[in-house]
């Protein structure tokens, strides 16, 4: 079982020791699109009394001083000292209270450490909270749409808690990340794909697209990647949605935007044509057993047009010798698959044709 290392109820226990006291904790969080909390650091400033019985209480319950506790935990755990005054820096920390919650469409972050300040006995308030200030900065994946904080900016929140009366639980929601790719590809009777086009509806946009995939070495953006293939680009914003249009990029450059180096391909087999197109691992790559570039976020639609009737595909519906795949979610997201006639050269039917003919005027003629 995971040591309690650090908490605000052993901060309140060590004010409640020293009936009068000054500290104040900065703590710092992030959740990722996945709706886990990827960071959690904390930051304390008090005196060396309180520093004290900090390390004090800490090793009656663990064994461990602060430091010690932290770092056989995987922490990082800094001190900065300044007369009688001391800054202590912890970082890379698991929370011990903090927690998400998701659904199909929400995130929700959690931190009850208002509790710690009331209900302290009957109900009543903990008289020692005033003691205590709390300053705490929050990241979410998207824009905050709810929250009890004093500040809030974009996916960015604050709470500012200076004395026992503002002390509250942390809450924050935001819109889950989402982003819908939808592609539009056309394959010729030569076996060459002549059209592969696409549109992306996101909410995070540069967070992903441009930071996580399309950023190279040379630090182009996806715009900037996707006009020096030679492919045409646009972008639609409404309000934090953005839709890009991307035309005229060859299946073999579609990486700088799927994330994976894998691309669309045509191929004739014996008097069949085969296209697929390996996308599925942009929700998930096998080989390292890990999250595709966009994971659990993606929708895909793909639309497919052959240059003769389909005869063999895994997509959901088939009309003629088109094709379309509607993955709605991680696990309906798979891999391109379609099978044709290979089309009969009009040269070879026009010639077929006259031999025919031929054949039908001689046997008149006998």
């Amino acid at each position: 079982m995971k040591k309690s290392i650090f908490g605000l109820s052993i901060i309140l226990m060590v004010l409640m020791t020293l009936m009068s006291g000054c500290l104040t904790i900065s703590y710092d969080s992030k959740v990722n699109r996945n709706g886990e909390i990827v960071q959690y650091d904390a930051i304390v400033d008090t005196n060396s009394m309180v520093y004290g019985m900090l390390n004090s209480i800490n090793e009656n319950e663990n064994g461990e001083t602060l430091r010690e506790s932290i770092t056989s935990n995987g922490g990082e755990y800094e001190e900065e000292w300044d007369g009688n005054d001391v800054r202590i820096i912890i970082k890379s920390i698991s929370p011990d209270e903090a927690y998400t919650e998701t659904d199909e469409n929400y995130i929700v972050y959690k931190d009850p450490i208002g509790n710690t300040t009331s209900d302290y006995e009957n109900g009543e308030e903990n008289p020692f909270a005033s003691s205590v200030n709390i300053h705490y900065y929050l990241e979410m994946p998207t824009n905050i749409i709810d929250s009890n904080a004093d500040l809030i900016d974009g996916k960015k929140a604050e709470w500012h808690m200076v004395n026992g009366s503002s002390m509250k639980n942390i809450y924050a929601k935001c819109e889950i990340p989402s982003i819908t790719m939808s592609f539009d590809s056309k394959v010729n009777k030569n076996e060459e794909i002549i059209l592969y086009d696409m549109i992306i509806d996101t909410n995070f946009l540069y967070d992903i697209l441009n930071s996580e995939i399309s950023e190279d070495e040379s630090g182009k953006t996806l715009r900037e990647n996707v006009i020096s293939e030679g492919g045409e680009y646009e972008e639609e914003s409404n309000g934090d949605d953005v839709r890009i249009i991307v035309r005229g990029i060859s299946p073999e450059k579609a990486y700088i935007i799927k994330g994976i180096p894998e691309k669309a391909y045509a191929e004739k087999t014996d008097n069949y044509l085969i296209y697929k197109d390996p996308i599925e691992a942009m929700a998930y790559d096998y080989e390292n057993e890990e999250e595709g570039p966009f994971g659990s976020s993606i929708k895909i639609h793909y639309y497919l047009e052959m240059p003769n009737k389909i005869i063999d595909s895994n997509a959901d519906f088939v009309d003629e010798n088109k094709a379309e795949w509607h993955m709605v979610n991680e696990n309906s997201i798979k891999d391109v698959y379609a099978k044709c006639e290979v089309p009969s050269l009009p040269g070879i039917s026009f010639f077929s044709s006259l031999c025919m003919l031929l054949i039908i005027g001689l046997v008149k003629k006998r």
